[in-house]
């Protein structure tokens, strides 16, 4: 509830502020001088020079940002084939995560894939199967992840493969 002390003091509040709250027509005036033709000329080069420096480095970045994206793509590209068909048949429902801890032999992995393709759908045809559980179990015997990380995509661009494959030394292998 308002009282009338709150009432009284908002409306004195509001007559002592409407004074001044309207501003003259002075007061909608830049108080900066005009600029000369050759301040306005210097500012305008400045700002396109600023703007100029500014695609500049958008540029490089964009640039930068297709290197490694390309040396990425070249990456995954020359990774052995299990391993791209492990990233295309499995990472689409659950990360390596699930599958790195599981440390299974080739009938193992063999009876898990055929079960993530008959109760779950994978898109996974038998010849996949086999190729993907003699993978799986070798790289467990092996104590390797099965799939390998892929490098730091910072460093990408400034690597000796980048650099190979930029230059053409290096095929990537043709999908399986």
């Amino acid at each position: 509830m308002v009282t009338r002390t709150a009432v009284s003091a908002f409306a004195m509040l509001t007559v002592a502020a409407g004074a001044g709250a309207e501003m003259g027509e002075e007061e909608y005036q830049s108080q900066a001088r005009p600029l000369s033709a050759v301040e306005r000329a210097e500012l305008q080069r400045r700002l396109e020079q600023e703007q100029a420096e500014a695609a500049q480095r958008r540029s490089r970045q964009e640039t930068l940002e297709r290197q490694r994206q390309l040396a990425l793509q070249a990456w995954l590209a020359a990774r052995p084939a299990e391993e791209r068909l492990l990233r295309e048949r499995c990472t689409p429902c659950h990360g390596l995560g699930v599958v790195e801890p599981a440390r299974h032999g080739r009938l193992g992995w063999t009876w898990t894939i055929a079960r993530m393709r008959w109760w779950h759908g994978a898109q996974v045809d038998t010849g996949e199967i086999v190729r993907l559980a003699a993978h799986l179990a070798r790289r467990a015997r092996e104590g390797r992840p099965a799939v390998e990380a892929p490098p730091d995509p910072e460093t990408l661009p400034a690597s000796e493969s980048f650099r190979q494959h930029q230059e053409g030394r290096v095929e990537p292998r043709p999908p399986p």
